[in-house]
């Protein structure tokens, strides 16, 4: 819950740290199907009406590196990494960071290589193969501390187009559109609304 969002992995209990009025929220979750096959996916919410700007605007480019990494091509995985992370590196002289790889492989476990999409990688990622995509700001900025994820789980298809696993919506209340451009916005669109059955 906010400033422990800007932990890239959170995870001490604390039963005194309630959910309030508006308060920014990273879960970071998973399951199994009954055969055993792994799930990932990471959500950052906000719960109120008026979240700072910052918060949009720091989410609003995660979901632009998301967009952006979903529709590459791109096969090598370390390619894709740094194509995302060339894109949020201009938020470093703000404050944030995207100090993570960008994903990796999921099958019978959570974290399962290949691949592994990191700047390091040698991997080349193969049709059918399931991958996470997971741009993520980390940060400090003024009074603000506070972290944005955007996780799915992907595979590629034979002509190297990427499907998702989950079509779970985006905090529609931290998008600005206005930082969008049009393929973007259908992007957003088409998926919000193969949600909510629009």
């Amino acid at each position: 819950i906010n400033e422990n969002t800007a932990s890239i992995h959170y995870s001490s209990y604390d039963k005194e740290k309630l959910l309030k009025p508006e308060s920014l929220l990273l879960l970071d979750c998973g399951a199994y199907y009954k055969d055993g096959f792994a799930t990932d996916i990471t959500r950052t919410f906000y719960f109120g009406v008026n979240p700072p700007i910052l918060y949009k605007k720091i989410y609003t480019s995660v979901l632009k590196a998301f967009i952006m990494g979903f529709l590459s091509k791109e096969k090598e995985a370390k390619n894709l990494d740094k194509l995302i992370r060339d894109y949020l590196s201009q938020f470093n002289k703000e404050g944030f960071y995207f100090n993570h790889g960008l994903g990796h492989g999921i099958g019978t476990s959570c974290h399962q290589s290949p691949p592994c999409l990191s700047i390091n990688s040698t991997d080349t990622i193969n049709p059918y193969q399931t991958h996470s995509i997971e741009p993520g700001l980390y940060g400090k900025k003024g009074d603000l501390e506070f972290g944005v994820r955007i996780e799915n789980c992907v595979y590629f298809d034979l002509n190297h187009k990427r499907f998702s696993l989950s079509n779970y919506p985006f905090e529609e209340i931290l998008i600005d559109y206005s930082l969008l451009n049009k393929q973007e916005k259908d992007f957003i669109q088409n998926w919000q609304g193969s949600f909510y059955g629009n």
